[in-house]
């Protein structure tokens, strides 16, 4: 291993510069003892809380499965959306017990382009474009 000391120019200041360093070799010692054992305590924590059942895993499993028939309703109003030919015909067979769907509106937003507004300065007093 190695153990940087910085050096100067007095050959007794740097024998007192290695000896300084070779004398914390005890404290070092014990700071890596210390963070060794913060560390065991740490792991032995750790250990337990992986041990604990999960509280929650009943409610975990509810709504997975829920999420997953969401997905898949999800997935079959895509599936319709993509069969029918053209828009229009989508309004006429909607019925009005369903809702709309939502993924279609953000798609239709989506491909309209944004209005370009000038820029502020642009503008007179009356808000009107020079």
């Amino acid at each position: 291993m190695s153990y940087p000391v910085s050096l100067g120019d007095d050959a007794r200041g740097n024998i007192t510069r290695l000896d300084n360093t070779i004398d914390n070799f005890a404290d070092r010692i014990a700071d890596a003892e210390n963070a060794l054992q913060n560390l065991e305590q740490q792991k032995q924590a750790a250990e337990v809380e992986v041990a604990k059942p999960f509280a929650q895993e009943e409610e975990l499993a509810e709504k997975s499965a829920r999420l997953a028939e969401l997905n898949a309703l999800l997935n079959i109003d895509r599936d319709r959306s993509s069969s029918q030919d053209t828009p229009e015909e989508s309004e006429e067979t909607e019925t009005p017990g369903t809702r709309p769907s939502v993924l279609a509106a953000l798609g239709e937003k989506v491909n309209q382009p944004e209005p370009v507004k000038p820029f502020r300065s642009y503008y007179d007093k009356d808000g009107d474009a020079r």
